[in-house]
């Protein structure tokens, strides 16, 4: 009964490594995505589609709330401003749309997801840069 279960875990344990919905995992978590994603992001590294990347980010900060709306911090003037707005899943939870919006200023985003983790978030923008956040909470 031992080696019977100890191979359905391998197994599993070998089915289930291709099917995670994002390039980079995470592989198992007890989280659900949107309890992954619900958070205060701030970039830490750009990557560019020729492989080069930098450190060197805007400043910011971008608050997922489980409620579905969003705050984006923007540096306006040396001080960061927050701009309210909202933020939902799109194509099968493959991907984040942001929408902001302030005053007669509007603004909506697709990011495609690349990695999702409770404390690391990577989204890929349309000009195909990878931003990596790091969860400030």
């Amino acid at each position: 009964m031992k080696t019977t279960l100890k191979l359905l875990l391998v197994i599993f344990l070998l089915t289930s490594a291709g099917c995670s919905k994002y390039e980079e995992g995470s592989f198992f978590t007890i989280k659900t995505k949107k309890g992954r994603i619900t958070n205060t992001w701030e970039p830490v590294k750009y990557v560019y589609s020729d492989g080069s990347s930098s450190t060197d980010v805007v400043p910011g900060k971008i608050t997922l709330d489980k409620d579905m709306s969003a705050s984006v911090g923007v540096e306006y003037n040396g001080s960061l401003v927050s701009v309210p707005g909202t933020w939902r899943f799109i194509n099968d939870k493959e991907g984040i749309n942001i929408t902001v919006s302030l005053f007669t200023y509007s603004d909506s985003r697709d990011y495609e997801i690349v990695k999702l983790k409770s404390k690391e978030l990577w989204v890929r923008d349309k000009d195909q840069v990878v931003t990596h956040f790091k969860a400030t909470d």
